[in-house]
């Protein structure tokens, strides 16, 4: 049942997801072999068979097809053959049918850099209100003594509340993730310490509801002050508030989170072959 579920949102969204991404890299291609002089024989959204023929101007046919799984291209000549004509992908000059191919993956990523940048002006927001979530307890260490668990969101240590207010700082959760929490373990090295985290009461059920459950113990003398608890900490966002960006603003983080993304990808296969990250 689990599957059917998973598998009757997935496909939409999959599908409607798959469409527009397609219609943009065709798109590319279409514009390429325009440009080249190619003949389009027939430009189509989804895949066939033929659903319906939406308009023929010239020598193209627009058309919708049954399978709601993309878009295509179809060029005279493109499986190579048909060189003789003049008109034909495989008659094309080499420069051209790289300008052809190339214009797919290079509309792809003009197309994320206009819904990044129309994201930033009318979808942006940061986080204004937060709390710790421990993402990691090292063994042994004062945490794991205590009790606290990964996945635990911090309420409070010794009675004071960790709520974070990123408007209080003025910079969101960067500088500002681990200092009150840190603060308090520090004041607490070899004396007893008191924290309440919210946990699922049933871990094993993910519907669990949310409980909060009180911990106490004693961080060691011997502690390390960087890291008394021993944890990895992450953070919670309990509340956003909307970011306005002006268009040259808006264009600035679109640009450098697609300058992120190319890096990523150059630099993901550099890591896991240097083993800086896990495969």
């Amino acid at each position: 049942m689990d599957l059917i579920n998973s598998l009757a949102i997935g496909l939409p969204v999959f599908i409607i997801l798959l469409g527009p991404l397609m219609f943009i890299h065709e798109l590319g291609h279409f514009w390429g072999a325009k440009k080249a002089g190619i003949r389009v024989e027939e430009f189509g959204m989804g895949f066939p068979p033929r659903a319906l023929t939406l308009a023929k101007r010239g020598e193209t046919t627009y058309s919708l097809n049954w399978l709601p799984i993309g878009a295509f291209v179809r060029m005279t000549g493109e499986d190579g053959a048909a060189v003789s004509d003049p008109r034909s992908f495989g008659a094309a000059s080499k420069k051209w049918r790289l300008i052809t191919l190339f214009a797919g993956p290079f509309m792809n990523f003009v197309g994320a850099f206009v819904i990044l940048t129309a994201a930033y002006l009318f979808f942006a927001t940061t986080p204004s209100e937060f709390r710790y979530r421990i993402t990691q307890v090292q063994p042994g260490k004062a945490a794991d003594l205590i009790g606290i668990l990964p996945g635990d969101v911090v309420v409070s240590a010794n009675g004071v509340d960790l709520t974070q207010h990123a408007s209080d700082h003025g910079q969101g959760m960067s500088g500002v993730q681990v200092t009150p929490l840190k603060k308090q373990s520090q004041a607490s090295i070899g004396k007893p310490f008191t924290i309440v985290v919210e946990r699922p009461t049933n871990p094993e059920d993910a519907k669990s509801p949310i409980g909060r459950v009180e911990l106490q113990g004693q961080i060691p003398a011997d502690a390390s002050f960087d890291t008394p608890l021993g944890v990895g900490i992450g953070a919670k966002v309990l509340k956003t508030e909307r970011v306005t960006y002006s268009v040259p603003g808006a264009v600035i983080e679109a640009t450098s989170d697609m300058g992120n993304v190319v890096a990523g990808m150059v630099m993901a296969p550099i890591m896991l072959f240097n083993r800086t990250i896990p495969a």
